[in-house]
């Protein structure tokens, strides 16, 4: 029910808008201005702030000498905020909104920390604590770092400028609820931006996450809208550790970054429709993918993420990608239930627009007359599950992207049989292992250059939060495959 009523929620806005008489040019400023403003933050966050969830430390084996100390998520209660000393206690409102995102906080004392202090206030020998100066307004809780801390010189021929350092935000927020048995006073939000990794040098490309929470196109269940944050709490369980099968450090920030999520819901109260909707997902993919070595790798939402975010790709690099693609279902419908936005009609929109040459579905066991007709008509290599044995060692040595831009890899959790992700809105049985999507991933040959994972539904996990450790695994694989 609540994704139901959130999926019809920006109907009634609309209405009361329309009770109270509001111009539709009033109407059309209005959602233009939601719709900048949440360019405007990705935009901000790609280019300033590209930052992640990590243990502490992550950064003293590969940061040249100069480090930003990063702020702890919990504060020390009953004092107040740098920003705001004339505050008494941590019960008093907040004198100057201005210094929050939202006015009216409760006042809470950021202390001083220390590279390599970790959970204590020790510091390092001959390090110098960081001030934390006036809120930079884009950010709204957000501060700049100051005093930095010196290292011993390193031996990497790269050193960038202090100033690369002090543009960095440091972002205040408050910790999610966690998946699992984390331990968030161990985690950090580190501030890293995209000049920076241009600078540290030897990074051709680095995954970064980007949230589409959008449900309202599935015809089942909604709840996929909800994943992104479950995905990203799993990540960072404390029940794993930070590297991927192949060896990379998530840690890393040359390796995974985080922009956070395009605010779906927002924009839909505002009255947006679907085919507005679409271009802001679209833009805010490109928007990622100007501040270079970023590339996005995209966390749904249903399916219907994927059309607009091949598209975005598309046109940003100049030409068709290769698709691999993931799936129960073929998602080709023409247009699915009338709605040519549906999540079961994505790969429809995607081909008729020339935005991949090749299309290969693997892990299909749902599929109609009109889906087979749709691959026909499309040229799509669909390979079902009733001959996987037969198509195995092809699927284990795919190579793609020859000729064109790149490769991009859709997956959606359903691919897998329901006994390893039973948290998706359509169930079907006889799907693929874990390990034979990890086989497919690891052995393609071809330059990743963007993909998704969606339709993780966390209404119908389990308790234990079992799917959502399936699509963090899924997230940090293809991670692996797009860094260099």
């Amino acid at each position: 029910m609540g994704g139901v009523a959130a999926g019809t929620k920006w109907i009634h806005h609309v209405r009361r808008l329309s009770a109270a008489k509001v111009s539709s040019d009033a109407l059309e400023r209005g959602q233009s201005r939601v719709i900048d403003a949440s360019l405007t933050l990705i935009r901000e966050r790609a280019k300033l702030k590209v930052s992640i969830f990590t243990p502490f430390p992550p950064f003293p084996f590969f940061l040249p000498p100069l480090t930003v100390p990063p702020v702890p998520l919990r504060p020390t209660p009953n004092s107040s905020p740098p920003c705001c000393p004339d505050a008494p206690d941590s019960t008093t409102p907040h004198p100057h909104p201005r210094c929050h995102a939202t006015p009216q906080l409760p006042h809470r004392r950021w202390p001083l920390v220390f590279p390599g202090a970790g959970r204590s206030s020790a510091a390092l020998p001959g390090a110098t604590p960081t001030r934390l100066r006036r809120p930079w307004p884009p950010f709204g809780a957000a501060f700049f770092a100051d005093g930095l801390p010196q290292r011993p010189a390193p031996a990497a021929p790269v050193q960038p400028s202090p100033a690369l350092y002090r543009a960095v935000p440091t972002r205040l927020i408050s910790p999610p609820p966690p998946a699992c048995n984390i331990v968030m006073e161990n985690y950090y939000y580190v501030p890293v931006s995209a000049e920076l990794l241009r600078a540290l040098g030897g990074v051709k490309a680095s995954a970064c996450l980007l949230g589409v929470p959008l449900g309202h196109n599935s015809s089942f269940l909604q709840g996929p809208a909800f994943a992104p944050p479950r995905i990203r709490e799993a990540i960072w369980c404390g029940s794993t550790n930070s590297s991927t099968e192949e060896g990379k450090e998530l840690n890393d920030p040359r390796v995974l970054t985080d922009v956070g999520d395009v605010p779906i819901q927002e924009i839909r109260d505002c009255g947006v429709e679907d085919n507005r909707l679409m271009n802001v997902v679209s833009e805010s993919v490109k928007t990622v993918m100007e501040e270079d070595p970023l590339r996005p790798l995209v966390l749904g939402g249903d399916h219907s993420i994927s059309y607009p975010v091949v598209r975005a790709v598309s046109e940003k690099l100049g030409g068709p990608v290769d698709i691999l693609h993931l799936d129960a279902h073929p998602d080709i419908y023409d247009a699915f239930e009338g709605n040519i936005y549906s999540h079961a009609s994505s790969f429809a929109r995607i081909m008729e627009g020339g935005y991949a040459r090749r299309l290969l579905q693997v892990g299909i066991r749902s599929i109609t007359k009109e889906g087979r007709e749709q691959g026909k008509r499309f040229g799509v290599e669909q390979y079902e599950m009733r001959t996987f044995s037969k198509d195995r060692e092809k699927l284990e040595s795919l190579k793609l992207g020859e000729g064109v831009k790149g490769v991009y890899i859709s997956v959606d959790v359903d691919c897998l049989d329901p006994a390893f992700a039973p948290g998706v809105s359509h169930i079907e049985p006889g799907g693929l292992s874990f390990r034979d999507v990890l086989n497919i991933l690891h052995n393609l040959q071809g330059d990743v250059v963007a993909g998704d994972v969606v339709e993780f539904n966390p209404q119908r996990d389990t308790v234990d939060g079992m799917t959502a450790m399936v699509a963090a695994k899924l997230v940090r694989e293809l991670t692996a495959r797009i860094s260099k």
